[in-house]
Order: C-alpha cells, then structure tokens, then sequence
C-alpha cells in the first residue's frame, strides 16, 4: 500500500482520489478499571474488569478528484459510518484492521481556492483490538489440529462445524456441546453466539443447539482441537488480533 492510502469498507482510497496527509496520533488502550474508595481504608482500590477502553484516531485527509462537489459527496458517504464499526486498514498500519465509527463530523476545511482540491478533517473512536490482515481460515477434516496463535493476545475464533448429530468440539482441553448440529453450524466467540448463516447472509440463531458455558478462544502458542461425532469439516477464521 502506498503512503497516504488506506482502505475503508472494503473501498481503496485511491478510487475516492483520497489520501491521509500526515500519520496521526496511535493511542494505546486503557485498561477498564473502576476506583472505589472504602470507607475508612486508606486510598483508592482498582476493580479490574478485564477489558479495555476505545481510543480515539484524528485523521487529515485530501482529496483531489475531477469533481469537488461529487467527491465530496462520495467520501462523506462512505466515512458516515452510521452507528456501526466499519473496517479501515490505513497505509502506516497495512497489517491490521482497525474498527472504527465515525466520532464527530466531518469537516471540509477549504478557506482559500484549491481547485478540485479538498481538505478535510475526520476523528474516529477505535476499537482497541485490531485484528490482523493474515487471518485466512483454518479448514480440517480430520479429528484434531494444532493451531498456533502467533500473537501475545488471546484469540476469539469463528468455528464452523459442518456434520449431524451430537458433536463436541474441545479446544485445550475444554468442550463445546452442540446437542443436534443441523448440517451446518457456526460458533462465534466474538459475539457468544451460535447460528448458521444464509447464502444471503442472513443469520439464523442456533443458540438452542449448543448446550456450554464458554466459546472457545485461543491462547498464544500452540492451540489443540480436536472434534468428535459426525463431523465432516471444520473451517475456522482465527481472529488474530493485536492491542497496538
């Protein structure tokens, strides 16, 4: 990827005539940590939740297109993120994919005559995990593998089980119960969710069929799974993921 560029919602910069001017501020992510003061205890005592917060990405951007006011327009539709996180893989971080929503509006800047030049400003809040470009599926048809996490963060996978009947699935040592896998289910630790999913993308909740407390996730290093029951494929998307 060239300096300047970036893809965001699966769209290339360079087909908005869209560059980043400048590499802005990276945040690293606090910790979600709330403070209480006990009565009659000296100080302040941290109740860590385990999780961390959003940051916050201010970029300056200049488009240069054939038409100011119909690229304007485009850009504006495409960084409206609409309440919902979109991914954005900038120049200076290729590797990653950040989620981020739209944090305040965006400003054209222009105060002088530029001809079909714009500048604009636009600030992001940041999901703190970004997940890596290289996160290609795992797909097995035997009864175990070993995955390796190549990262130093725990790994929230999307499995995909395709088979019938009672199947349970183990990941280091501790099993997923699906209770009557229909042909085809999909178990996404992200979301704590079972479900299947249409070739329209629509997805139908399968949360009645799995019959566990906790999705499986990933450690750092090496990972075993292993399936057992009538299984016929296993296709994994790893999730890698990063803090910075």
């Amino acid at each position: 990827m060239k300096r300047g560029q970036f893809i965001f919602d699966g769209v290339s910069s360079e087909t908005l005539y869209t560059l980043i001017q400048n590499r802005p501020v990276i945040e690293a992510p606090l910790r979600k940590v709330e403070w209480r003061s006990p009565y009659g205890v000296d100080g302040d005592y941290p109740f860590d939740e385990g999780a961390y917060n959003n940051t916050e990405m201010s970029l300056y951007m200049l488009t240069n297109g054939p038409n100011a006011i119909q690229d304007r327009q485009a850009l504006y539709d495409l960084l409206d993120t609409r309440g919902t996180y979109k991914e954005f893989i900038p120049y200076f971080d290729s590797e990653k994919k950040y989620r981020v929503m739209l944090k305040d509006k965006v400003q054209f800047e222009n105060q002088y005559f530029f001809g079909e030049k714009q500048s604009l400003s636009v600030k992001f809040t940041v999901k703190p995990y970004k997940h890596l470009v290289d996160n290609d599926p795992i797909v097995f048809t035997t009864t175990s593998k070993t995955i390796t996490n190549p990262t130093r963060y725990i790994a929230q996978p999307i499995i995909t089980l395709k088979g019938t009947g009672a199947v349970t699935l183990t990941v280091n040592g501790i099993s997923f119960n699906i209770v009557d896998l229909p042909n085809i289910v999909t178990l996404d630790s992200e979301r704590y969710s079972a479900y299947q999913e249409s070739e329209q993308g629509v997805l139908t909740s399968m949360n009645t069929k799995v019959a566990s407390k906790d999705y499986p996730i990933f450690k750092p290093g090496d990972n075993t799974v292993t399936v057992s029951g009538n299984v016929t494929e296993v296709s994994i998307k790893p999730g890698w993921r990063s803090l910075l």
